[in-house]
């Protein structure tokens, strides 16, 4: 079993660590296997800096398949592995400082700017999806 460090973007670690997204869409330049372990990195794309904020997933299943993928591509499917979602949610870990009510805030105004910002960009990846894969 390995450990694999990946960052993934806020919208989409939101979705992981609330159950929502199963699966992670991943180029295979690493050797990935069932049973290894993934640290998703919360990446604000819009700073380009890691947030602090990480969980821990484990893969559970592989699909390859040049047929609907772009080559190189695979879909992992993932399950979440650690109970700390709580604190995730609010950006400390036991061993950091707890936030302030106006640094919780000011972190809240910041995050409802970006997910307008990834609003756009999902329907626009929608949009060029469908015209791949029609539903």
């Amino acid at each position: 079993m390995k450990l694999h460090k990946l960052k993934i973007w806020p919208v989409f670690f939101i979705a992981v660590i609330n159950g929502k997204k199963l699966f992670e869409i991943r180029k295979m330049d690493r050797d990935y296997q069932v049973g290894d372990e993934i640290l998703l990195q919360e990446f604000n794309h819009h700073e380009s800096r890691l947030t602090g904020r990480e969980c821990l997933v484990r893969i559970s299943y592989i699909y390859k398949s040049n047929d609907y993928l772009k080559e190189g591509y695979g879909v992992l499917a993932i399950r979440l592995i650690t109970d700390d979602t709580e604190n995730l949610i609010f950006g400390h870990r036991a061993d950091d400082h707890l936030l302030s009510v106006q640094e919780l805030s000011e972190r809240c105004r910041m995050l409802q700017a970006q997910v307008e910002s990834d609003r756009y960009f999902l329907l626009h990846l929608r949009a060029k999806m469908d015209k791949i894969i029609p539903m």
